[in-house]
């Protein structure tokens, strides 16, 4: 669509890019990920990343099935539009709720995101045995669209494209924000009736 046009017209204009070094080291909560050559079977787990990896065309081995949100396929709207739009099919869906390692082998990814999941530390240790894996940075499911975009794009050897990326999609909010709504702070959470319990999202959910 119109987001779609907009990137196209912003990788003709920006300069190409300066080929990224190979190997690159990036530091995260878990450890560190070690990436020697630019990655080519990508597998992103969690939230965020997906996104990001799709929206800079680069198509994923696998993807995580979305059980909140998701539709019949567990796959979100727009990531199931995106893919239409680049003649993608839909790639096998994997369960980063309950992580089988054998199944993820099964894919031969040489790089797994999960910058924005909850994988712990013994489930890093055992993904790191499948390929180079990026964690969670501050701590599990945090961080900023932004961020994760950057580090995608980083991880990719394509942080030039993440920016534009970033650039575009800030400005597109901006010009569709409410003026009425400037401003304004706001609390989001959910409520759990049977377990008379209330979640609120912290700021850096």
């Amino acid at each position: 669509g119109r987001m779609h046009k907009l990137l196209s017209i912003l990788a003709f204009l920006l300069p190409l890019p300066a080929l990224a070094e190979f190997p690159l080291t990036m530091p995260h909560g878990l450890g560190e990920a070690r990436i020697e050559a630019r990655p080519e079977r990508v597998l992103p787990l969690g939230w965020i990343a997906p996104d990001a990896l799709v929206a800079l065309v680069e198509a994923p081995v696998a993807l995580p099935r979305q059980v909140w949100g998701g539709d019949a396929n567990g796959v979100m709207p727009w990531m199931s539009e995106a893919l239409e739009q680049r003649g993608w099919p839909l790639p096998p869906l994997v369960d980063d709720a309950q992580l089988n390692f054998e199944r993820l082998l099964m894919h031969h990814p040489d790089l797994i995101l999960a910058p924005m999941s909850g994988i712990t530390a013994r489930d890093y240790a055992r993904l790191s045995q499948i390929a180079p894996t990026l964690g969670w940075s501050g701590a599990p499911w945090t961080g900023s669209w932004q961020g994760v975009t950057r580090q995608v794009g980083t991880a990719l050897g394509r942080e030039a494209e993440a920016e534009a990326l970033i650039a575009a999609t800030e400005a597109r909010l901006a010009a569709a924000a409410l003026p009425e709504f400037r401003g304004l702070t706001f609390l989001i959470g959910s409520g759990n009736p049977g377990a008379g319990t209330i979640s609120l999202h912290r700021a850096g959910d």
